[in-house]
């Protein structure tokens, strides 16, 4: 959430967030914040897939951003 609202304050765009599935339809992106343990969590990676296929398939068709962790300096 940390990134979006860094992006808020930098650019001149307005940018409205939900973390609530239930809203996607009013989406117009979707961002996949991807980490080490994105697809390595169990059932709460079966349930991000889920939604994923959710907002790529059928009458949703919204367009993914994705975005990954990367090391910081140093490490």
């Amino acid at each position: 959430m940390q990134i979006i609202k860094s992006a808020h304050w930098t650019q001149t765009m307005e940018i409205k967030v939900s973390e609530d599935f239930n809203q996607l339809a009013k989406c117009e992106r979707m961002i996949c914040y991807l980490t080490s343990k994105t697809w390595t969590s169990g059932d709460r990676s079966e349930a991000f897939a889920d939604e994923v296929k959710t907002a790529m398939s059928g009458n949703a068709n919204i367009p993914l951003l994705l975005a990954h962790e990367m090391p910081g300096e140093g490490g």
